[in-house]
């Protein structure tokens, strides 16, 4: 099967996370499947490999131009 993917779950918000591509954060639907140790795990909606938001602000705005810190 494929591989799991987990979210930390500061990243998660009513069953959404902020994904940030290109430097712009997009709001998506996930469907998690429970708690493990390594995080929440989610069953659709994230592929793996994704940059998150933790802890977004309350004021972001799907769409709106983010800068990540630490990136590599």
């Amino acid at each position: 099967g494929k591989s799991a993917v987990y979210t930390p779950p500061a990243a998660l918000a009513d069953g959404k996370v902020w994904v940030v591509a290109n430097g712009i954060a997009t709001l998506r639907d996930v469907k998690t499947v429970g708690n493990t140790p390594e995080g929440i795990r989610v069953d659709t909606g994230l592929k793996g490999g994704e940059v998150l938001i933790v802890n977004p602000p309350k004021d972001l705005k799907d769409g709106a131009k983010v800068a990540v810190k630490g990136a590599k």
